[in-house]
Order: structure tokens, then C-alpha cells, then sequence
């Protein structure tokens, strides 16, 4: 690794990691711990360091324990001391997570410029404000060091999921969250990056990602496996001991939001198969009230439907919910149609069905267009508050974290034996059933979805309902309750009496010791009828 560094340019880059100002307000140095020096001069290659013998550097830790900020790090040492004509090539899922590492990396050169420490700290040292960002140009996708006339030095933030995120020739490649490249190009880009970095004399190759959430087979978790049993790669793992600032109260709201797979893998640093249940049975029994569905809208809330519509092989489910203002979410119907015999789901009586939550009981009415286009266009003909929502895979996301947000938080309320339905020869499902058959599956970095297995009992019809319905709840938030209007209240021009407008709703972050609850207040405005 001496090509690329002199004994004077390598103490250098070593240095630079110390004297950048993080977040915090510290400087890096007074605070640097021991992983996070192997991991830049792991990056580097630095001389004397232990980790330039292997080309090869695989860091991972759970999600906050600064990833983006030993990258940033790194690209400002090769940038100020990289020799003339370096390239290096960060490749990253996609563009939201490159610019993650150039915030981190504007972020040095901002507090380096205006934290006061900063400025007393570079004048005790005889240096000139701003000078780490000096020299420095940003364009679309590289950032380049101009500060010594023909000295060249580029670093290329690439994106992999792209086609044409392939073919670099580059002194340094550093893999960003690799875990989570997708496919068809991540592979692909692993392939060619992992064959092409030697091509160059004293080439480098670094991943700094989480854990695995693919079973083994898949390449990145092969990858992975390689790296921490094999004798190739400087291995790094950090783990929570090792982030002391990632604190109990953080891991408390991560763990009452993210699925607990999800959480083991983020934050425990368990690899994972992707897979795990959606709820668990205790939450589900929690949530089991003595209580019938409701016969009439009698109750003050706000509803949402939620329908999944099939018609020959799947069975069709309507499910309504209700908001009241204390926070807690009431399963008041749930309508399950089997197709029987051969013969298709009676599409009339569920539609028949829709028109009276709509109509009657005041119910927004949440369809998957996939079967139910038709039917959602002729019901917000009728003047009903219809919604489609496609099937991307952010909508999947959220429905599904807010079925688990909703037992897991303890709001939802459901009677026993909800959704039981009789399927014939003695067979029956339910709600719960299909709740506890369900899987949850990590399907990209923070994007979740649940898979579901066809059989005689459906598809997870009443999930699927459910999910719908729930995603339509959570974006609700907080529903306030119209209040009475007094004589004093009537507007005077032609003697209108004056009534509350739609209820405004807001969504506020509680105590995030509690599981992120939710507190709610009272907000109206007023309108003439």
C-alpha cells in the first residue's frame, strides 16, 4: 500500500479522522474509539495501521452507529491526501443513500467553518478557517479536489440501481449498506466491482453495511459470510456495546415501531432470513374484548373500511374500524364472502355492502384497485369517500406497520372468534388465524411487506382487509370531537348558524419511553352552513 501513500500523507489522512467535529459538537479525536480507527485505516490503507495487508474491509454495525460518517471521513483524507489521479468509486442502493454520506461530509466542513470550538481549536493550531472544505467541488455525481493545480483527485458517488452502475476502474471502491443493493443490478454490481478492483496496481475494496436479511444462497449474505469467517478481509463488527451513544431511549421507540426482525437485525446485528411473524398470539388475545360487532353507528369516532375484493378463487372481505377519541381503534364489522361450488363472489351485496358503511355509517371507504377499480369508481360516483391504494411497496410497508403498531401499542380492540368462517368439510378460518399464519418480510432497507400462503382458508383476505383499514386509521392520527354550538355562535348575514368544520386531526409523538403513544387535543374552527 505504499504506492498510494507517503509516511507524511498517510500520519495525515490518520490525522484528519480526529480533528473533524461531529454532531455532537466533539472533536472526533477526543472521543475516537478503537473500531472506528481500524475502520478508516481498514478504508485506506493506511502504512503501519495492521489493515494494509488485506485490500479487502468489511465493517458492519447496527443502524446508527455512524457508517456514513467513517465514509465521509475517508473521502475527505483521500481528497486532501490521496496522491494525483486517484479515483475512488462509493457505490451506494441508490441516490438517497449517497446523499445520506455527502450530508455527513457537508456536515464536517460546515461545523469545521462555524462551530466556535472549531475556530478557536484551527487558530491554536495555526490554521485558516474553512480549510478542510477548501479546494472542494461537489457536481451531480463526484466530488473532486481542486485545490492543488493537476493534481485530479475524484471520488464517484454511483448508484446500483441503475444499468449503467457498472465499468468503473477506480484506486478505491467503498460499498455502502450492500445489504440492502437490490436486485437485478445489485448483484450484478457486486460481481463486476468485486472482479475489477485489483485491475489497478494497489487496488482496495471496503463494505460498510448492516446484517443480512437474505437466507444463505443469496449472494449478499454469502458475501458476508466469507468476509467474517474467511482470512481475506480486515473484519470489523461493531455492536451496540461498542455505540455508546445510541441510547436505551432510542432502542425503546425503535423497538415499539419496527417489526421485531427487523429490530434483531438493526439493532442486535442477528442476521436474518428476512422472514418472522407479524404479530405475536399474546398480542392478538390482549386485544380480544368481551364485545359483539356493532349494529348500528351509534358510537362517536371516525371510521375506515378496508376491502379486499376477490371473486373466484379468493374470498372477499370488508372490514370496518373506528377511531375514538380516547386513541383506541374498535373492530365494529367484519364480512367475509366465500365463492362456493364453482360459483363467484356475489360482487352486487358486496358492493351493496360498501354503499351502507359509506352512506350510513360515515366510513371512508379503503379498496386494493387490483380487482376493485370498477366497483371503487361507481361508489365515488355516488358521492362516498373512496380511496384506491395502489400496491407499491411503500403503501405495503406502511399497512403492514400499522397492523403491528396497532396490537403492539394495545389499541385495537376485536370480539372473540372475529372473522370465524366456515369453509366447509369441517374447516374454518379467522381472523386470528390468518394474523398469526402471516409473515413479515423485509423485502428492501426499511421496506416491509407480508407474505401470505394461499390455501383452502384464502389468500389472508382478512389481512389484507385489515391492513388496508389500519393504514387508513394511522393516517388519521387523532380525531377531535365536534363540540355544541351556542346561541352566541349564529353568524348574523341572512341568520346562518354557524357549525364545525371537518374535525382537524394531528398526530402527536408521545412519551417515547411509552411505546410512542399517542396523546391527542382538541382543535376546531368554525364555518357557516
Amino acid at each position: 500500500m505504499g504506492a498510494w501513500w507517503t509516511a507524511q500523507s498517510a500520519h495525515a489522512a490518520k490525522w484528519l479522522q480526529t480533528i473533524l467535529v461531529l454532531d455532537t459538537g466533539q472533536r472526533w479525536g477526543d472521543i475516537l474509539l478503537p473500531w472506528q480507527e481500524r475502520v478508516h485505516a481498514g478504508i485506506l490503507g493506511i502504512p503501519g495501521s495492521g489493515m494494509e495487508t488485506k485490500p479487502l474491509t468489511w465493517c458492519d454495525g447496527p443502524t446508527g452507529c455512524g457508517k456514513d460518517q467513517q465514509i465521509a471521513a475517508a473521502v475527505l483524507s483521500i481528497l486532501h491526501y490521496a496522491p494525483a489521479g486517484f479515483r475512488g468509486v462509493m457505490l451506494s442502493t441508490d441516490h438517497d443513500r449517497a446523499r445520506d454520506v455527502i450530508e455527513s461530509l457537508n456536515g464536517f466542513l460546515r461545523r469545521d467553518r462555524d462551530e466556535e470550538a472549531g475556530i478557536r481549536w484551527r487558530r491554536s493550531q495555526g490554521l485558516h478557517e474553512g480549510w478542510i472544505g477548501q479546494g472542494i467541488e461537489f457536481t451531480r455525481d463526484q466530488i473532486r479536489s481542486t485545490s492543488e493545480s493537476g493534481r485530479d483527485v475524484v471520488v464517484k458517488c454511483v448508484a446500483t440501481d441503475g444499468a449503467s452502475a457498472s465499468g468503473e476502474r477506480a484506486d478505491l471502491f467503498i460499498a455502502n449498506e450492500v445489504q440492502s443493493w437490490a436486485d437485478p443490478h445489485g448483484g450484478r454490481v457486486w460481481t463486476e466491482t468485486f472482479a475489477r478492483f485489483q485491475k489497478k496496481a494497489h487496488g482496495r475494496l471496503s463494505v460498510l453495511s448492516n446484517l443480512p436479511f437474505t437466507g444463505k444462497g443469496d449472494w449478499r449474505r454469502d458475501a458476508w459470510e466469507q468476509a467474517r469467517t474467511g482470512t481475506l478481509w480486515n473484519y470489523i463488527p461493531a455492536r451496540l456495546a461498542d455505540c455508546p451513544w445510541i441510547t436505551e431511549e432510542r432502542l425503546a421507540i425503535q423497538r415499539a415501531t419496527l417489526p421485531a426482525t427487523a429490530y434483531r437485525r438493526l439493532y442486535n446485528c442477528e442476521p436474518t432470513d428476512g422472514r418472522g411473524e407479524l404479530i405475536e398470539a399474546g398480542w392478538y388475545d390482549a386485544a380480544v374484548r368481551d364485545m359483539l360487532p356493532a349494529l348500528e353507528p351509534k358510537l362517536p369516532g371516525r371510521r375506515v373500511v378496508g376491502c379486499d375484493l376477490g371473486i373466484s378463487r379468493d374470498h372477499a372481505v370488508v372490514i370496518m374500524l373506528r377511531l375514538d377519541l380516547t386513541g383506541a381503534v374498535y373492530l365494529e364489522k367484519l364480512d367475509v364472502w366465500v365463492p362456493r361450488d364453482g360459483n363467484e363472489v356475489p360482487l352486487a351485496e358486496v358492493k351493496d355492502r360498501l354503499r351502507t358503511y359509506g352512506k350510513d355509517w360515515g366510513a371512508e371507504l379503503l379498496l386494493d384497485p387490483f380487482q376493485a377499480k370498477l366497483m371503487a369508481q361507481d361508489l365515488l360516483a355516488e358521492g362516498l369517500t373512496v380511496e384506491t391504494i395502489d400496491a407499491t411497496q411503500k403503501n405495503a410497508s406502511d399497512q403492514t406497520l400499522a397492523v403491528v403498531n396497532l396490537f403492539r401499542e394495545g389499541r385495537l380492540r376485536v370480539w372473540k372468534d372475529a372473522g370465524k368462517t366456515e369453509i366447509g368439510e369441517g374447516f374454518s378460518t379467522s381472523l386470528r388465524q390468518q394474523l398469526l399464519d402471516a409473515e413479515v418480510k423485509e423485502a428492501n432497507r426499511g421496506v416491509y411487506k407480508v407474505v401470505q400462503k394461499r390455501s383452502r382458508a384464502g389468500h389472508g383476505d382478512q389481512v389484507s382487509a385489515l391492513m388496508l383499514a389500519a393504514f387508513g386509521i394511522v393516517r388519521i392520527g387523532a380525531w377531535s370531537e365536534p363540540c355544541a354550538i351556542s346561541s352566541s355562535q349564529i353568524v348574523a348575514k341572512g341568520e346562518e348558524r354557524a357549525r364545525p368544520t371537518r374535525p382537524q386531526l394531528r398526530y402527536i409523538h408521545g412519551d417515547h419511553g411509552r411505546s410512542n403513544r399517542y396523546r391527542y387535543e382538541r382543535r376546531h374552527s368554525w364555518r357557516a352552513s
